[in-house]
């Protein structure tokens, strides 16, 4: 069997762009008005992408927005072996290879053009939703879930 080298190439290629493509997609949340304070109208959450992470939320007529601020990755191992005991599943874990137990947490400051700011504070897990509050400089505490 004869391999044609231009067509082995362009096939690696063309894997190692879809792999690239895909581990820098990132994810694009909105906001759950259903779920969100009523006075939040719009908000956006963008994470784990080329750009850097994103936050924007409309309160009171003003844009409020953060970018490129710091996302924790936590995993309390001791408590998931107390969940799943010692075997194969939390084997998976341990080795990094069952990513679905780890919990991101990020504290973002958003401004708004006029100088004000929202401090933030937001929970997740691989397959649920981003939650959390954001605190006005008037104390009020304003809560929203993204998609």
């Amino acid at each position: 069997m004869e391999i044609n080298v231009k067509v082995l190439f362009a096939r690696m290629i063309f894997v190692l762009f879809a792999v690239a493509l895909a581990g820098c997609a990132g994810q694009t949340r909105s906001l759950i008005p259903e779920d969100s304070d009523p006075f939040l109208t719009t908000g956006l959450f963008k994470h784990d992408g080329l750009v850097g992470d994103l936050m924007l939320l409309e309160f009171e007529g003003k844009r409020f927005e953060a970018r490129g601020f710091a996302i924790q990755q936590n995993q309390s191992l001791n408590e998931l072996r107390r969940r799943f005991g010692g075997g194969k599943h939390y084997d998976k874990i341990e080795s990094g290879v069952d990513t679905d137990h780890y919990e991101y947490s990020a504290q973002p400051e958003l401004h708004a053009a006029d100088g004000t700011t929202l401090r933030c504070r937001m929970t997740w897990q691989m397959n649920i939703s981003p939650k959390g509050y954001c605190v006005t400089t008037a104390g009020v505490r304003l809560y929203f879930r993204f998609e």
